[in-house]
């Protein structure tokens, strides 16, 4: 059994591919299982894994490419990578962004030591010139699950899963979303609530490669809207499990931040006005908590207000920081 697997979802990745495989294969841990996902590519990012993989021929029995049979999605690629695994820990890893050297090997030990069965580290966001983001490890709050279900709920920058190494038997309970946005939200949810113990590495070891031409990045109305939608799927989702857990009243005022995220979603197509009455309408129930839940960040707030008086689409022209 290998100690951690690796999963990678490739798709439309030839720009970034090789900085991240060199990242990976170059992992000071030598017994790791890597899962290529390809999810019908249509550029050369397999063939340019596989120039790269020729480079490091002591990891060639440790590599899988699999090739799904049509365009699946992000959701699908996931779970086939998180069921396939056999690896003791599971960690995933975007194929545009790329990991320290020893990242698996830290989050790993750090796991046997602690007896951990999640262990989260730091990242950073990065737009191809500077670093604009550091993601906390949350070592301030590992130890508490209570905690960390609040922030994650609410859209911490908790959800993603590439900063996460999970225990393989966490991921056999599991019910895996079948929309792609926000995907990684719902089974970080389930995660830390089946988790027994969380612990943290206070270093930032993720780079995350923000690349505008990705569907996160688009502004068009009508992707803005389709994304919107497979949010409000999985936000669905979510909180189905906290109510069928019996544990949703405990997390009702995130939930408010949570369907005020989603809802946020729609800001860029609220010029037009259709858009802004959909804005309007979209989780209707929040709008009169907005302005009194702990889970809305005050500028969240404003944000709120702003849109809600029609503003948002002239304000936003003017670079406001507050509204970043």
């Amino acid at each position: 059994m290998p100690k951690v697997s690796v999963i990678i979802p490739v798709y439309k990745v030839e720009q970034y591919i090789e900085r991240c495989a060199r990242s990976l294969f170059e992992q000071t841990l030598d017994d790791i299982e890597y899962l290529f996902v390809d999810d019908c590519s249509p550029d050369m990012s397999i063939e340019i894994l596989k120039q790269v993989l020729e480079e490091y021929p002591w990891r060639k029995q440790q590599v899988i490419i699999h090739r799904m049979e049509c365009n699946s999605g992000q959701a699908k690629v996931r779970e086939w990578g998180m069921k396939k695994a056999y690896g003791e820990y599971v960690i995933h890893c975007d194929s545009d962004d790329w990991v320290e050297k020893d990242m698996y090997e830290t989050l790993y030990r750090t796991a046997k030591e602690k007896d951990g069965d999640i262990v989260i580290c730091g990242f950073s966001r990065i737009d191809g010139k500077r670093v604009f983001f550091q993601g906390a490890s949350y070592s301030h709050v590992a130890g508490d699950k209570r905690q960390l279900l609040s922030l994650l709920i609410r859209g911490s920058n908790l959800s993603s899963l590439c900063n996460k190494l999970v225990s393989r038997e966490l991921c056999s309970k599991l019910i895996y979303p079948t929309s792609n946005m926000w995907e990684d939200y719902v089974i970080s949810v389930q995660l830390l609530y089946y988790a027994r113990r969380v612990v943290s590495v206070d270093r930032n070891m993720y780079w995350y490669c923000y690349n505008p031409r990705s569907i996160c990045g688009t502004k068009d109305a009508r992707k803005v809207i389709d994304r919107y939608l497979q949010q409000k799927e999985n936000v669905g989702m979510i909180i189905n499990f906290l109510r069928d857990h019996g544990i949703y009243d405990m997390y009702s005022d995130d939930v408010v931040g949570m369907k005020y995220l989603a809802k946020s979603e729609l800001l860029p197509a609220v010029g037009e006005i259709r858009y802004w009455n959909l804005w309007r309408k979209e989780y209707k129930e929040i709008n009169g908590r907005i302005l009194f839940s702990r889970a809305v960040p005050l500028r969240g707030k404003i944000k709120f207000i702003i849109t809600f008086l029609g503003l948002y689409p002239l304000i936003s022209k003017t670079g406001v920081t507050v509204l970043q």
